[in-house]
C-alpha cells in the first residue's frame, strides 16, 4: 500500500483539484481509487476490511464513503429527505440560499440528476439553478467552487479528529456488514469468527460452524473469504480484521459468545497453547478453571517473551472472581511477571495484595522475600527489613528460606558487612540439601565473591570449582558459562592472567552456542580487561573493538561505554591517540 499523505500537506488548489476530479468520479470506485485522496490519512478509518493492503475496490469505496459522509455534514441544518431517499420538488430547502452549496454537491456528483428530469432543452446545470432559484450561471459556478473549496478544507480539518474517525469507522462497518444480511450462513460463520483473536485455524472455524450450520459452513467460509470478510495464507490461517472483529463480536447473544469461547479453549489446550487457552476461558466465564491453568503453565513463560502477554491476563481477573488460594497465587505470579518486565512498582503491588489474602506465616513470608529482592536496587536497608521479615516466618526446611539467605549473603557482600554475610552463608550451607544443585551452585558463587572481596583467594578458587562442578554435572549451560566467568574473575585478581582469559573463553564459546549473544559482549570486554592488565595494548585493544562492533545497534550501553572508555585508556597509554581508532 502506497504510504498515507497527510491533507495538512496539500496546499488549497492542490486540495481542491484532487477534490473536483474525486467528485466528478464519485460512481467510477476504481477511478477514485487512484485519487491522491485515497492515500490520505483520513481514508484509513474507512478501510475496515484490511488497512495495510486494500483492494483498489475498498480504496475508492473508502473515500466514496468519505465524500459522501462530508456532504451530508456541510447541509446547513436537519435534512428532511437524507441521501439516498427521493427528495420531491416542494421541498423547501430547493431554493433557500444558505442550501445552495449543499444542493450543488448532492445533485451535482452524489445523486446527480436524471435527464427525465431536466427542464425542457436544458442540461444540469440549467436545471440546477431552475430548481434553486439561483440568479445566473455566474452564481452558481460560484456556488459551486466555493462548496467544494469549503468541502475540502472541512475534510482537511477532520483527519486529526478521533470522533470523525469513528464516525466513518462505523459508517464503513455498517456498509460492509449489511450485505451479510442476505446470507445468514455467512453471518453466522464470522459471529463464530469473531470470537477469535488474530489468528484463526480454519479447520477449527469448520468444526465449530458445522456445530451450528452443518455442512453448509464450508461455502459459507469460502464466500466470507471471496468477500475479504476474512483473509487466508497458504497455511490455511484465517485473518478477520480487528475493528470489524469487534463490530460483529458486540452484535451476538452472550450465551453464544461463552458457548464458542469454551470451545476454543478446549481446542488450545490440546494445542498446548495455555495463553490462548487462558483467554478464552476467561472470556467463556470460566475463571477459576482460566486461573488453574495459568498457575500450572504460566511459570514456564516467566522468562520468555510471553511474559507481557501472561501479565495482560493476569491483570483480566478480579478480586471476586476467585478464592482467596488462587487469587493468592495469581499476585505472586503477577510479581515474578513484572519483575522480569521492569514493572517494579506493580510488582509490589501485586505483593501487598498477595499479603491481604496469606492464609499463614508461611505464605507471609514468599511475599516478604519477594519484597526484599524487589527493594535490592532501590534501597537495600529496607530490602534487608523485608527478608528479617522473611526469614522469622519461614520454616527452617523450606526452600526458598534457603533462596533467602543466599540473596540476604550477596546484599551483606556488596554493603561490605563481611562478618554478617560470612554467618548468613554458613547458615545457607547448612540447610541446602544435596538434591538442590542449582541452589547449592548459587551459594558457592556467592561463597567465592565473599573471599574474594577478604582477599582470601584460595579459598575463593575451591567455592568456584565447586559451583563449576555442580553446573556441569546438571548440563546446565548457562550456568557452566557463568562460573567459567567468576572464575575469570578470580584468576585475574591473582594476576594470573592467561588462566583468566582461558576462562573467559571458555565462557565466550559457551554463550556462542546458547546464542546468547549480549553475553558474548561481556565476554569479549572481559579478555579485553585481562589483556589490558597483562599490559598487552594491542591485544586489549583489539577485543575492546570486537566489543564495541557487537553492541553495536544493541541496547547494551553499559558494556558498550565501558569498551570505549578502556579502548581510550589502552591508546593513550601507547600514546597512539588520535580518536579515530577509538571511534571505531
Amino acid at each position: 500500500m502506497t504510504p498515507a499523505i497527510s491533507l495538512q500537506s496539500l496546499t488549497d488548489q492542490q486540495l481542491v483539484s484532487s477534490l473536483r476530479d474525486a467528485m466528478r468520479q464519485f460512481h467510477n470506485v476504481l477511478m477514485l481509487s487512484r485519487s491522491s485522496l485515497a492515500d490520505s490519512l483520513l481514508m484509513t478509518a474507512a478501510l475496515v476490511l484490511d488497512d495495510v493492503s486494500p483492494t483498489a475496490d475498498e480504496r475508492g469505496q473508502a473515500l466514496q464513503m468519505v465524500i459522501r459522509w462530508a456532504v451530508e455534514q456541510s447541509a446547513p441544518g436537519p435534512v428532511a429527505f437524507p441521501l439516498g431517499t427521493p427528495r420531491p420538488y416542494d421541498d423547501p430547502t430547493w431554493l433557500q440560499p444558505e442550501w445552495w452549496r449543499y444542493n450543488i454537491l448532492r445533485h451535482r456528483y452524489l445523486e446527480p440528476l436524471h435527464p427525465d428530469e431536466f427542464a425542457e432543452g436544458a442540461r444540469i446545470t440549467e436545471t440546477l439553478i431552475a430548481l434553486t432559484g439561483m440568479p445566473n450561471r455566474d452564481t452558481y459556478f460560484a456556488e459551486r467552487n466555493r462548496a467544494i473549496l469549503d468541502l475540502g478544507q472541512w475534510i482537511r480539518t477532520q483527519e486529526p479528529n478521533q470522533e470523525a474517525g469513528e464516525q466513518l469507522r462505523q459508517l464503513s462497518l455498517a456498509r460492509v456488514y449489511a450485505p451479510l444480511n442476505r446470507h445468514p450462513d455467512a453471518t453466522q460463520i464470522l459471529a463464530i469468527a469473531s470470537t477469535f483473536g488474530d489468528v484463526i485455524p480454519h479447520d477449527l472455524l469448520l468444526e465449530l460452524g458445522r456445530t451450528e450450520i452443518g455442512d453448509a459452513a464450508a461455502d459459507a467460509i469460502e464466500r466470507l473469504i471471496t468477500g475479504r470478510y476474512l483473509q487466508t495464507d497458504e497455511a490455511g490461517t484465517l485473518w478477520l480484521s480487528p475493528v470489524l472483529r469487534d463490530y460483529v463480536y458486540r452484535r451476538q447473544p452472550l450465551d453464544k459468545r461463552t458457548l464458542w469461547h469454551r470451545r476454543i479453549a478446549a481446542y488450545y489446550r490440546t494445542q498446548a497453547n495455555p495463553i490462548q487457552a487462558v483467554f478464552h476461558l476467561q472470556e467463556g466465564r470460566e475463571q477459576t478453571a482460566a486461573a488453574a491453568l495459568l498457575l500450572t503453565e504460566g511459570e514456564r513463560f516467566v522468562d520468555e517473551l510471553e511474559a507481557d502477554d501472561l501479565v495482560v491476563l493476569v491483570d483480566r481477573f478480579r478480586r471476586e472472581q476467585l478464592p482467596d488460594p488462587q487469587w493468592y497465587q495469581l499476585q505472586l505470579l503477577m510479581s515474578d511477571l513484572c519483575l522480569v518486565t521492569s514493572r517494579h512498582e506493580r510488582a509490589l503491588a501485586a505483593c501487598r495484595e498477595a499479603l491481604r489474602v496469606a492464609a499463614d506465616a508461611q505464605q507471609q513470608a514468599v511475599v516478604y522475600r519477594r519484597m526484599g529482592k524487589l527493594y535490592e536496587q532501590r534501597n537495600q536497608r529496607q530490602a534487608l527489613d523485608y527478608y528479617e521479615q522473611a526469614a522469622v516466618r519461614f520454616r527452617p526446611t523450606d526452600t526458598e528460606f534457603v533462596e533467602l539467605l543466599k540473596d540476604r549473603g550477596w546484599l551483606h557482600i556488596e554493603r561490605e558487612e563481611w562478618e554478617k554475610a560470612t554467618q548468613v552463608l554458613t547458615d545457607a550451607l547448612a540447610a541446602v540439601t544435596p538434591e538442590e544443585v542449582a541452589l547449592l551452585a548459587q551459594i558457592h558463587d556467592a561463597w567465592a565473591a565473599l573471599c574474594r572481596y577478604q582477599r582470601r583467594f584460595d579459598q575463593a578458587l575451591v567455592h568456584g570449582r565447586t559451583a563449576l562442578t555442580l553446573r556441569e554435572g546438571q548440563g546446565d549451560l548457562l550456568g557452566v558459562a557463568k562460573s567459567q566467568g567468576n572464575l575469570g574473575v578470580l584468576y585475574r585478581a591473582l594476576n594470573e592472567y592467561d588462566n583468566a582469559i582461558a576462562m573467559y573463553r571458555e565462557a565466550m564459546a559457551t554463550y556462542r552456542k546458547l546464542g546468547n549473544h549480549e553475553m558474548v559482549a561481556a565476554a569479549l570486554l572481559n579478555i579485553g580487561v585481562a589483556y589490558h592488565h597483562a599490559k598487552a595494548y594491542d591485544d586489549a585493544a583489539s577485543y575492546y573493538e570486537a566489543c564495541i562492533a557487537a553492541c553495536a545497534g544493541q541496547n547494551w550501553y553499559l558494556t558498550a561505554v565501558r569498551a570505549q572508555a578502556n579502548l581510550a585508556e589502552v591508546l593513550a597509554e601507547q600514546n597512539r591517540w588520535d580518536g579515530t581508532r577509538a571511534a571505531r
